[in-house]
């Protein structure tokens, strides 16, 4: 085949269009000769480009190169001399239904057809997509003359169309106007005879976006349907795996698939009108109308196809009647299969399609060609669907013969590699026979026919007779994404023929050849080199037995780009390295084959596998240094390629091509499911994959810089064994030597390389993805001395971990060589075996920089695993980068992606490979057992001089209540208790628990509480809401928030003395003020009850209040200043996202109001946000947002603050750090796109750094990564960020120091990485103060309070000074009223999350600290009675527990400081005098389990008490003298009553001695709350429910869920196992290393004693728990798989060792088992085993209990993950299980809409299962 030169061209295409007689352009045509090698450029190349800006200018030049995806031809015109032309069109709208075609021979003025070319605008950053016409005169047997007619242009606003076959496009057709209109078109398809057009569009509606199916006739449109509103279906599928769009022959019909239609659903909590004859609280009733919606069922979870196919769950076969513009959904497609790729059957009496099994459930499909699927065939007339082809085995791609007689497709075994050498089978539809016409290959003898290894057959690939087919496929190192090294031609009785027969290489042209149509027997392709872009060609395919005469002709030429040269090598591996399963060893030992043989015939003996490798390198001038090496392994699926750009150090990035119009090609993480680096031509965009197998076009050629200059840097893409086309052998060598002989063979090729070819090698590079990301990882890991640079993509580090998290599980059994069953349970043994292949066992021994690339939506291999890989390696100090890019998948080929992945990655090698040796220098590498060490040339670093010219950036790495004694508040609206006799409670289960829900949610939970002096002094003001610094809870999801308040009258004249309370002047004290109050209490209010418009007060009237200016439902924080006189609020602006600090005068009286919803403003606002107040009501705001000093504000969380200077001139809070100003997009490639001048440095753009991963604080705090101190000057409204923290820890719960002088905050450690912080005590933090005053540097204030001048750059920020001891976990300083002492809370780092802390003292003087409460082993005393049953006395002090001290909890005399915290099964509170060290429970022995200390204040206790038959209420009291705590006496503010009927008592429960420790701690007793049902009706079913954490406790506070099940008939267990809080530090330890046994059996001996006990029923038993409450529960399950009758776990914890890389607390699995814990560690095998076997899942198969898993998809605690490996594991063991997906849900499921569904679901699952006992105990 002739590749012509651009000059040829230019010479016989003149500007007017074609210049000479078709004979003498044909004559001379065939007489142009090969051209001959480029030579280089220049004499000499330099070694490195001066600048970035060259490079991004040399990608911008090479993104120009379009690529060409489609193509189709017009039907044949006959001249007026007899002469034949047809017309090719490139460009889009190409494709047509699956086996549709049009009539050969029709002899009709032909249009001009178009193919698509598609290319990267940098400039807009997105791809454009351009066509082109051409003419092609032919003589039925060649080309006569073949030709471009006219110029290309732009096709705007077009959708990708799937690959289906292509038919013409009739000239001057109004199909053209649709093309070209603003609604982007999904797929098009034209009729058989080409008279009529469909076309599929969709446009954005006002509220969903819209689907339109449109007719198209000549010039008009004469049908447009839409889709959406015929409510047929859901979104029609315009993907390549399962879309289509399909005529029928008669052209009346048209065939296309399509998501199934979802039935509606909606809450359970949905309000409707009322309807005669039917109760409303029928919650859980069925609905009697068809449509009517399904209740609960929005959140139930359905599965999805995997990567890029996410929203493909149950895909359904759709025909449109286009006369009666009608959609009807096919019946008789079989339940068990998803149908797709369809197309009609002769005579239009039925449907053929492939199904794809979709049970037990789905895995990955995407380049997964090994899925079990069939052929199957529905008969419209009778529904009757009939088996087509084997059942067993994986088909796909099938395409109908012209004559309509066959049916072509391609067939693999089902699992196995997900990509295979795979079989040609035919199909007679008359006999119905099926012929192999193709075997598989076991192995390619050199010449002969390699097998077929593509992923689909083209769409177009009949030849005219019906016989013969065309196909690409590849052949060792040639191939692109249509797999063609080599086209063949396949007849049904007979074998292939080659259209490009294997001359000799010295002759015959090497590249990559790919087919885009055949039609009438012309054949269109398309051809490439590593150094050529694409041309296309065209050909007449010549008679049966002829195809070797082939002729092509280049319609589209490229220039090839100077200065590469390129080679295919060939290499086997040494005897000790062959796989001796395949193959005998070579019989001459020793013999090796040289690189640089042309013909591996004459030197690769018989027997072995052998591979090859692809080499390209700059042509080199005669003083030319040696040029550095980049290695590339393959690692993804889609078409293969070696970077020729990798011939640029900048080229050697590669992604997942597009091809086919697949602009997002997905990868597969496997080696021998892979194909090849191919021959081929890669665009720009292949860069940024780090040279993933599957790049369409393997590298770029080196482009030209600034003055003329290039960086060239030769590449080596290496086709290791188990890549596609060297023969099914090579594929199946290697399964089960993944890790070993794949590395080996790269690292063969990278020391004989070396070895023979003049290159540096002090300077080699490692570039991959995927699983060439994989081998990366492990060549650096086993040859740490031989590579200096590595740049990976979504690489696969951990095999064992990713088989929980992947879309293709099958893949990690399948490469390490084990079994996949889909109802399998992990194994240790197996497990271990995965590990071991894994590259993260070798991180200890990893010196070389990595540059790491992750897409956060990768489905194929999750970012945990990158993520994994990159804090192993930042704790041992290797040089690492970590770029994360939200909203691409795996083969991050979004076009901003890979620009900036591109300049990463030419940043990251130029860094490190410009300085030859500059190596990490670290301790010598340990190697683990039976590692080999690393070998190779290059293990001695050079220290010549730097070549690099320029110089680089640094790489960073709603109702009121009324008074107390009148029953009022959220029961009122309901049924009253009263109603209901106590006597007559509802007999046996009740089913109805939506209402009982709803009622029992309605009591308010009052969150925070603050005191103020009211006029005259006689009286205190209680506040009760969001006065604190507490987290916020704000309205969302329709919750109510309500902010009463009370005057509380004390006996004695105003603070500070201590006022005493007399119960007589209760009413006068605790009446209401008609004011509105900026606070909030809290209660649940299911949706979509209706909230109230603005602020109310108690007596429902609107009140007004001075200083009540910004909506209510955007305060975030609020905080009182020290003299009560001012409150400072900070809320968002709802309009623009602004967070505002508002300064309000105090008024000097009360208000109670509700917020309204979000969106409501309060009546009294003001329009403006920023207001300033004088002494009448004045306040002060200011936008912090606009001042740009930092990020968001913390509202919540461990860091969040919010604090008045005692001068009450400045607020400190904590902010997130600001980040760089984003730049503008494309930053490097748009020239001249560089923003104005800034006038400070701080304000300039960082350019490559808008996706650089910032770690974060886990669950809860996944915004929050680097906090700062910030400081707002009122009077001035400025900020300043303080300096001097610490650069090694995050400040956050900061306070002012006496006399304002400095700053006291906890700062976390958060090096090397961040761990999760929430509900975690035990991160190493410390007490910090940080002096501001000084003039050091900074910022600071005088006297008066007013900002000083800045100190000189360079200067160093004043130290800050650690308080607290070290290494120790501080938090929550609280300074005393006099400023002389400060509290804080201290415990041990590591170990258990939460655990017993001492109550540490500090004397701010003398900075002496003390220890005022130790931590309590075990308590003294033995363990009480129950409090609630027995007289009030002092129990016995077990330690304290609480997460954080109160806000305010200093007593007015600076002495005694009061808390609450976990005493066993109650939280009581606790007075503590400093001094003496003694403590006193203020609550023991009342009737209720739960208090909660608000505020103290002028020594007013305001506190909230609650038990589990009864809601929270809202009590005061004055604390008496010293010495006389125990006459404090409560008094009642705002009263709740008691649910009726339900009972609660506290049963302890002693395990039996001798158990499974003979230690003191194994004999602890614990406790089990156990609340029993209404009713006389006895026994009652039993609702067991240990707690999660597992370090946490069930104290007996209200909860509203228990009281529902109780209100229901289910008595509920809540177990507080040993290991709970509040029981001694001594039972906390006990847990560890005994997870899955001690707290497992506890809970089992808690439930048999409350069945011993108790009048409960043994055989309706059900399970409830979350997170390790469900790892309790399930392995009760395992164990007693006939004891339980229902389930329902909340993100259940089932595997521990794939927790290690999912979740943010890693620490907690090796602890939990008793191992040790350090950042340095990295999962080992024994580990895993360990783990493994403490994991319910390993006992799933015992199993038979009926499951529900309610799981949110942001958990970070509990990946999800975790949940769903258990429900396919059920399911396909066939246990009835269940699953609800939260999309917004995090670990806790909060939120008013999730608690409330997630309540719904498990009662009514509960009354399902537990009506009739299921088994007998």
């Amino acid at each position: 085949m002739a590749v012509w030169d651009a000059e040829d061209l230019a010479a016989l295409q003149g500007p007017g269009g074609p210049q000479l007689p078709p004979a003498r352009r044909c004559k001379y045509l065939y007489s142009v000769p090969p051209p001959a090698p480029c030579p280089a450029a220049t004499p000499l190349v330099p070694q490195v480009l001066p600048s970035l800006e060259e490079v991004a200018g040399l990608y911008r030049e090479l993104s120009q190169h379009p690529e060409l995806s489609t193509a189709c031809l017009g039907p044949d015109v006959t001249t007026q001399y007899g002469g034949k032309y047809c017309s090719l069109y490139t460009g889009t709208g190409t494709g047509t239904g699956w086996g549709a075609r049009r009539a050969p021979w029709v002899l009709t003025p032909s249009p001009r057809p178009h193919a698509e070319w598609s290319q990267r605008d940098l400039a807009r950053a997105e791809t454009i997509k351009s066509c082109r016409q051409y003419l092609v005169f032919h003589d039925g047997t060649s080309i006569v003359y073949a030709g471009p007619a006219g110029t290309c242009c732009e096709i705007k606003d077009e959708c990708v169309p799937p690959p289906c076959p292509a038919s013409p496009r009739p000239r001057g057709r109004g199909a053209d106007v649709g093309t070209w209109g603003p609604s982007p078109r999904l797929l098009s398809c034209e009729s058989p005879s080409g008279a009529l057009k469909a076309v599929l569009r969709k446009t954005a509606g006002k509220e969903k976006k819209k689907q339109f199916l449109e007719v198209w006739d000549q010039n008009r449109k004469v049908k447009s349907i839409d889709l959406t509103a015929l409510d047929k279906h859901g979104s029609v599928y315009d993907d390549d795996q399962f879309g289509c769009l399909a005529w029928s022959h008669s052209e009346t019909h048209l065939l296309y698939v399509a998501e199934k239609k979802r039935p509606k659903a909606e809450s359970f909590f949905q309000s409707k009108a009322p309807e005669q004859d039917r109760s409303t609280d029928e919650d859980m009733a069925c609905p009697e109308k068809p449509d009517a919606p399904l209740k609960g069922e929005q959140f139930v979870y359905r599965e999805d196809w995997g990567e890029t196919l996410s929203t493909c769950s149950v895909p359904v076969l759709c025909v449109l009647d286009i006369e009666g513009s009608s959609v009807s959904v096919l019946e008789g497609v079989p339940e068990h299969v998803s149908p797709g790729q369809a197309f009609w059957s002769p005579e239009d009496t039925g449907v053929v399609f492939v199904g794809w099994w979709h049970e037990p459930f789905r895995l990955g499909l995407r380049h997964c060609t090994n899925r079990r699927s069939a052929l199957f065939y529905v008969d419209l007339t009778g529904g009757d669907c009939e088996l087509l082809s084997d059942d067993t085995k994986a088909v796909w791609s099938p395409r109908l013969s012209p004559d309509r007689c066959r049916i072509a497709y391609l067939e693999n075994s089902a699992l196995g590699p997900h990509q295979q050498c795979s079989r040609l089978l035919m199909y007679d539809w008359y006999t119905e026979q099926t012929r192999t016409v193709l075997e598989a290959v076991p192995r390619q003898a050199w010449g002969s026919f390699p097998g077929i290894y593509c992923s689909a057959l083209p769409a177009l690939c009949w030849a005219a007779d019906s016989r013969r087919l065309v196909l690409d496929t590849a052949q060792r190192s040639q191939q692109v994404r249509g797999r063609g090294a080599w086209g063949h031609v396949a007849g049904p009785w007979r074998g292939p023929a080659g259209l490009c027969p294997p001359a000799p290489r010295t002759c015959a042209p090497q590249g990559s050849w790919s087919v885009l149509t055949i039609d009438r027997d012309i054949l269109v392709a398309k051809f490439s080199t590593p150094s050529c872009p694409p041309t296309l060609r065209v050909a007449v395919l010549p008679s049966a037995g002829q195809e070797a005469q082939v002729q092509w002709v280049c319609l589209q030429d490229a220039p090839p780009v100077p200065s590469i040269s390129w080679s295919i090598r060939t290499l086997q591996p040494p005897p000790e390295q062959e796989n001796p399963q395949y193959g005998e060893q070579r019989r001459r030992q020793g013999s090796r084959p040289s690189l640089l043989s042309p013909d591996p015939a004459s030197t690769t003996p018989a027997g072995g596998l052998d591979f090859d490798a692809i080499l390209l390198r700059p042509s080199e001038g005669p003083t030319a240094q040696k040029p550095p090496l980049v290695v590339i392994p393959h690692g993804e699926s889609s078409p293969p390629s070696p970077p020729a750009a990798l011939a640029v150090p900048a080229r050697c990035h590669r992604a997942a091509c597009p091809s086919q119009g697949d602009p997002t090609p997905s990868s597969l993480p496997g080696g021998c499911c892979t194909q090849p680096c191919c021959a081929a031509w890669a665009s720009p965009c292949c860069w940024v994959s780090g040279g993933g197998v599957g790049a369409r076009h393997p590298a770029v050629p080196a482009g030209s810089g600034a003055g003329g200059r290039r960086f060239l840097t030769p590449s080596r893409p290496v086709n290791y064994r188990g890549s596609l086309g060297f023969g099914q052998d090579s594929v199946n060598s290697l399964l089960g030597n993944v890790g070993t002989q794949d590395v080996r063979d790269v690292q063969l090729c990278v020391e004989r390389v070396l070895q023979e070819e003049l290159l540096d090698s002090s300077r080699v590079a490692l570039v991959g993805g995927s699983h060439g990301g994989f081998l990366a990882c492990h060549l650096i890991g086993q040859f740490p001395d031989t590579y200096h640079a590595c740049v990976v993509r979504n690489p696969v580090v951990n095999i064992a971990s990713m088989a929980t998290t992947t879309d293709i599980p099958d893949w990690c059994l399948t490469e390490t060589g084990l079994p996949y069953v889909p109802a399998a349970l992990p194994d240790p043994a197996q497990w271990a075996e995965m590990l071991q292949k894994s590259p993260i066992r070798y991180v200890d021994r990893v010196r070389t920089p990595v540059l790491l690339l992750l897409g956060e939506d990768d489905l194929r291999v999750p970012p945990k695993q990158g993520l994994e890989y990159y804090r192993a390696l930042k704790t041992r100090g290797v040089p690492t980068r970590l770029l994360w890019y939200p909203g691409n998948n795996h083969a991050l080929a979004g076009i901003e992606a890979e620009a900036d992945g591109f300049m990463n990655i030419v940043q990251w090698l130029l860094e490190h490979l410009r300085v030859q040796g500059s190596r990490c220098q670290l301790p010598a590498p340990r190697s683990p057992p039976g590692c080999a060490q690393g070998s190779g040339a290059g293990t001695a670093p050079s220290r010549a001089a730097c070549t690099c010219l320029g110089t680089l950036p640094r790489c960073g790495a709603a109702d009121g209540s009324g008074p107390a004694r009148r029953q009022s508040g959220p029961m009122a609206l309901g049924r009253r208790w009263g109603t209901e006799s106590p006597g007559e409670p509802a007999e046996g289960l009740q089913s109805h628990p939506g209402s009982c829900y709803r009622e029992l949610s309605r009591f308010p939970a009052i969150t925070r509480a603050a005191l103020g002096a009211a006029g005259g002094g006689q009286a205190f003001l209680l506040y009760t809401g969001e006065l604190g610094l507490a987290r916020p809870r704000r309205s969302r999801h329709g919750r109510a928030l309500t902010s009463p308040s009370r005057r509380v009258q004390p006996a004695r004249p105003a603070p500070p003395a201590a006022p005493a309370l007399q119960p007589a002047l209760q009413p006068a004290a605790c009446r209401r003020r008609p004011r509105c109050q900026p606070g909030s209490a809290q209660r649940r209010d299911p949706p979509p009850v209706g909230l109230a418009a603005g602020l109310w007060d108690g007596t429902g009237r609107c009140g007004r209040a001075p200083g009540c200016s910004l909506p209510a439902a955007r305060r975030l924080l609020s905080q009182d200043s020290p003299s009560g006189q001012r409150r400072a609020v900070l809320a968002r602006c709802p309009l623009q996202g602004h967070e505002v600090l508002e300064v309000t005068r105090v008024p000097g009286d009360g208000w109670g109001g509700e917020v309204g919803a979000a969106g409501t403003v309060c009546p009294c606002s003001a329009p403006s946000l920023a207001q300033v107040w004088d002494g009448g009501g004045r306040s002060h705001g200011v936008d912090l947002t606009a001042l740009g000093k930092h990020g968001r504000v913390y509202t919540e969380g461990p860091f969040a603050c919010l604090a008045w200077s005692r001068s009450e001139t400045r607020l400190l809070y904590v902010a997130e750090r600001s980040q760089p100003r984003p730049p503008k997009p494309s930053p490097w490639l748009v020239p001249g796109a560089a923003g104005p001048a800034e006038e400070e440095e701080e304000e300039e753009e960082e350019q490559g750094e808008q996706f650089v991963h910032r770690e974060d604080w886990g669950e809860t705090l996944s915004t929050c990564s680097v906090p700062v101190l910030c400081v707002l000057d009122i009077e001035g409204s400025s900020v300043s960020v303080l300096e001097g923290v610490p650069e090694h820890v995050s400040p956050g719960q900061a306070l002012w120091s006496p006399e304002d002088t400095g700053v006291v905050f906890v700062g976390w450690w958060h090096e090397p990485f961040r761990l999760g912080l929430s509900a975690c005590s035990n991160r190493r933090s410390g007490i910090f103060h940080l002096e501001v005053a000084s003039r050091r540097c900074g910022e600071h204030w005088g006297d008066q309070g007013v900002p000083g001048p800045r100190c000189p750059r360079g200067t160093d920020p004043a130290p800050a000074e650690l308080l607290s001891a070290q290494p120790r976990a501080a938090r929550s300083p609280r300074l005393s009223p006099d400023g002389r002492r400060l509290l804080y809370l201290e415990g041990a780092v590591g170990g258990p999350h939460r655990q017993c802390l001492q109550l540490r003292m500090l004397t701010w003087q003398t900075r002496q600290t003390v220890t005022v409460l130790d931590v309590v082993q075990e308590p003294t005393g033995g363990a009480p009675t129950p409090a609630h049953q027995c007289p009030a006395v002092l129990a016995a002090f077990t330690g304290i527990y609480a997460t954080e001290l109160p806000p305010r909890c200093w007593a007015a005399d600076s002495r005694r400081a009061l808390l609450g915290t976990p005493q066993r099964s109650r939280t009581d509170l606790l007075l503590v005098d400093t001094e003496a060290a003694t403590v006193t429970n203020l609550t023991a022995g009342s009737p209720e389990g739960c208090w909660e200390l608000l505020t103290i204040q002028w020594d007013l206790l305001v506190a909230t008490c609650s038990a589990p038959h009864r809601p929270p209420r809202l009590v005061v009291a004055e604390l008496p003298p010293l010495g006389q705590e125990l006459s404090l006496r409560w008094v009642t503010v705002e009263d709740a009553p008691t649910v009726p009927g339900i009972t609660w008592k506290t049963l302890m429960v002693r395990p039996p001695c001798g158990g499974q420790s003979s230690a003191p701690r194994g004999t602890q007793p614990f406790e089990a709350l156990l609340l029993s049902p209404p009713g006389s009706k006895a026994p009652h079913p039993l609702v067991v429910c240990p707690h999660g954490g597992p370090h946490a406790v069930f104290d007996a506070r209200w909860r509203p869920s228990m009281a529902a099940l109780c209100r229901l008939g289910f008595a509920v267990l809540l177990v507080n196992y040993r290991g709970s809080l509040g029981f001694g530090q001594a039972s906390i330890e006990s847990l560890l290393s005994r997870v899955g046994e001690q707290d497992v059996a506890d809970t089992q001996l808690a439930v048999e004693q409350a069945l011993h006990s108790e009048p409960l029923d043994p055989r309706r038993l059900a399970l409830l728990a979350g997170s390790h409450g469900a790892f309790i529960a399930l392995h009760l399950l395992a164990r007693e798989p006939k004891r339980y009758q229902a389930c329902a776990l909340r993100n259940p914890v089932s595997n521990l060792p794939a927790l290690l890389g999912t979740s943010d607390i890693p620490d907690w699995r090796y602890v939990s088992l008793g191992l040790p814990y350090s950042f340095e560690r990295v999962p080992r095998a024994e580990d895993v085993a360990t783990m493994l076997q403490r994991s319910p899942i390993a006992q799933a198969h015992r199993v038979q209990t009926p499951v529900l898993l309610c799981v949110g998809a942001r958990d970070r605690r509990v990946s999800p993950t975790q949940a769903l490996e258990l429900y396919r594991v059920l399911r396909a063991r066939g246990v009835p299980a269940r699953l609800l997906w939260y999309p917004e849900g995090g670990h806790a499921l909060a939120g008013t809409e999730t608690e409330a569904d997630v309540f719904g679901n498990c009662a009514r699952w509960f009354l399902q299962h537990l009506r009739q006992p299921r088994h007998s105990p």
